[in-house]
């Protein structure tokens, strides 16, 4: 049956900004006042809002209403449009003086709203309206011992490489990518994931006795089909504990937990405010899971560093390749199947990959 072609669905809010600045840089042609300032405006109208950068402003809107990418490139040479960064300095905080700025002053303006942009593709927080609006990628990678392992897929990835196609074609392809370390991946959606539990149960209040948290098997917990399918033996070998904490608690208060006994047992905990940074949490820590189950590279902890005069502990932590991967899971949770096959998972890779950090079986590091 040949595919019937539809109109690309249009974003509301961001149409309707970029129609209202198309028509700003539209306004027909108006008689004279006799109010010198207004009529110089009005002459000189269009310069100023290209000064001023409405016109990618515009562009920019109009790319995100249709879901377009921000970016050129692919892989690990993504960076943002010209356009797009243009747009960034004009609606950042800062904005308001970008243009009077100049020399390596200005350029610094330029490479903080070109941060900006990838902060937003990546995932990571923003502090400008145009990050705010930027498509934000937010789904848990599985290797050859997940049951729903397409290995028609993995041949055909290695088909492609053989003949030269870049990683992100033979992605967008097979749907199978080669992490830094050499290893076959591919991806199942976790955009449908959510809690069974009542989040708001597991605060400590009258009607628990002031006991935080609920407890469970995960089947129970979490309706999270396509991960059960891929690694049916979660539901008999990890529980999880949910808490929900107190608002007058500080922000680094939250956090989560993955660790398997000897035996074999397995166990989660989040504990954090909001359902949504329980569920971006509970993600990171079923990767550590799968990683365990595939052999791959996993997570850690902060005290099997030590501070160096080059970097803390904590920084070392954090460029273990299994956190890395983790952590580009949660930038990737709300995704689509549509949307993840247009962003390449490496994008998602928040550090270079030649600054990842791999451990040895009996615990050595290297990069």
């Amino acid at each position: 049956m040949a595919d019937q072609m539809k109109p690309t669905p249009r974003g509301f809010i961001s149409g309707l900004f970029s129609d209202a600045l198309g028509r700003t840089l539209n306004m027909p042609s108006l008689p004279r006042t006799g109010i010198p300032a207004l009529d110089l405006f009005y002459a000189n109208r269009n310069s100023l809002f290209n000064a001023a950068g409405v016109g990618d402003v515009q562009k920019t809107a109009e790319r995100i209403s249709y879901g377009q990418p921000l970016t050129t490139g692919s892989g690990m040479t993504l960076r943002p449009r010209e356009e797009t960064i243009n747009a960034a300095m004009a609606v950042a905080p800062f904005a308001p003086t970008a243009g009077k700025l100049a020399g390596s002053t200005g350029k610094a303006v330029g490479r903080m709203a070109g941060e900006e942009i990838n902060a937003a593709i990546t995932g990571q927080p923003t502090r400008s309206f145009l990050g705010e609006i930027t498509p934000k990628p937010k789904a848990i990678f599985i290797g050859e011992n997940a049951k729903s392992w397409s290995k028609a897929n993995a041949d055909k990835f290695l088909s492609f490489e053989e003949q030269g196609l870049s990683p992100i074609e033979i992605w967008k392809k097979t749907g199978t990518f080669r992490t830094p370390d050499g290893i076959l991946k591919q991806e199942i959606p976790d955009n449908l994931a959510r809690l069974r539990a009542d989040f708001n149960a597991a605060i400590a209040n009258k009607a628990n006795n002031y006991k935080s948290g609920i407890e469970g098997e995960i089947g129970g917990m979490l309706e999270f089909s396509e991960l059960f399918k891929a690694y049916p033996d979660l539901l008999k070998n990890l529980r999880y504990t949910v808490n929900k904490q107190p608002d007058w608690l500080p922000e680094s208060a939250a956090g989560a937990q993955y660790s398997k006994t000897i035996g074999g047992k397995e166990k989660i905990s989040t504990s954090t405010k909001t359902e949504e940074d329980a569920l971006s949490k509970l993600m990171h820590e079923l990767q550590h899971a799968v990683q365990t189950r595939e052999g791959w590279q996993s997570g850690g902890l902060e005290s099997q560093f030590r501070d160096t005069p080059n970097k803390t502990a904590f920084q070392q932590y954090q460029e273990l390749a299994g956190e890395v991967e983790a952590r580009a899971v949660q930038a990737r949770r709300t995704m689509t199947p549509e949307q993840r096959k247009e962003v390449f998972p490496l994008v998602n890779y928040e550090l270079p990959i030649e600054s990842l950090i791999y451990r040895d079986p009996f615990g050595s590091t290297a990069r």
